[in-house]
């Protein structure tokens, strides 16, 4: 003689009730100070068919600026270093719209940056690879820390 069996779901260790479990999220990339992450600045020149040394070097004589390193003094610096993102789409001013000062700081911050981080402690380079870089630059607040 057939019996009846128990319902399918009651031996479904799998089912419907383990899968809508919910978990608070406590952080997100998209919201501000409550963040790990944020985004702090674009970053880059688009130099068009201008050699970029040229065009800082001219800048820096123009300011009366000998050494890059002097620029520390004039522009606020990140206390700590930055992540930075390589972005070559990434849509920048173009140096003709800049004024001098906008030039030269964009120029520190850049000579400061590799393509992932950007440490204010690192002597500033201006080369063409390091000018004409297209960044995201981030705060890390306690993510690696």
């Amino acid at each position: 003689m057939i019996t009846a069996m128990e319902p399918a779901w009651q031996a479904n260790s799998g089912g419907p009730m383990s899968r809508s479990r919910t978990q608070l999220v406590l952080s997100s990339l998209l919201q501000g100070d409550r963040t790990s992450f944020s985004c702090c600045a674009r970053l880059g020149v688009e130099f068009g068919e201008q050699d970029p040394l040229r065009v800082v070097r001219s800048a820096l004589r123009a300011a009366r600026v000998r050494d890059p390193e002097a620029l520390r003094s004039r522009y606020e610096l990140p206390a700590e270093p930055w992540m930075c993102r390589e972005v070559p789409a990434l849509v920048v001013p173009r140096v003709e719209d800049l004024s001098q000062d906008e030039l030269l700081e964009r120029s520190l911050l850049l000579g400061l940056a590799t393509p992932w981080l950007l440490d204010p402690r690192r002597p500033v380079l201006f080369t063409r690879a390091s000018l004409t870089r297209r960044l995201e630059v981030y705060t890390a607040r306690g993510f690696y820390a």
